[in-house]
């Protein structure tokens, strides 16, 4: 005769016994259900479980480390685009990353009717 499907009432009934250290023998008689089938269960959330952690640690360790501009570095690329210099210019001038991703103004060199734009 098969057992009817766990409930969630019976699973939290199963995660509070286990948490208080009680054995499957224990659980088993409380919640009605065999031995087995107590311990399938329990593998079966810990497996859940393990793979839920593994999708995490995968997706973190999927990312690239995480770079940022120092204030002394936006200070050297605001102090270089005020004195006219190209973008590339700033660009080869030691920057971690392509200027053209950061919302940094072109202006157009003095005398010039551009107005500003973006890049």
């Amino acid at each position: 005769m098969a057992l009817p499907f766990w409930t969630e009432e019976k699973v939290a009934t199963l995660q509070r016994m286990r948490g208080h250290g009680a054995e499957p023998k224990q659980i088993a008689e409380t919640l009605g259900r065999s031995v087995v089938s107590v311990w399938r269960k329990l593998k079966q959330m810990r497996v859940a479980a393990e793979r839920a952690q593994a999708k995490i640690t995968a997706g973190l360790k999927a990312r690239r480390p995480l770079r940022l501009w120092t204030a002394d570095d936006i200070d050297v690329l605001h102090r270089m685009r005020d004195a006219g210099h190209m973008f590339t210019d700033i660009d080869r001038a030691g920057s971690r990353h392509r200027v053209q991703r950061h919302e940094i103004r072109r202006t157009a060199p003095l005398g010039c009717d551009q107005a500003d734009r973006r890049i």
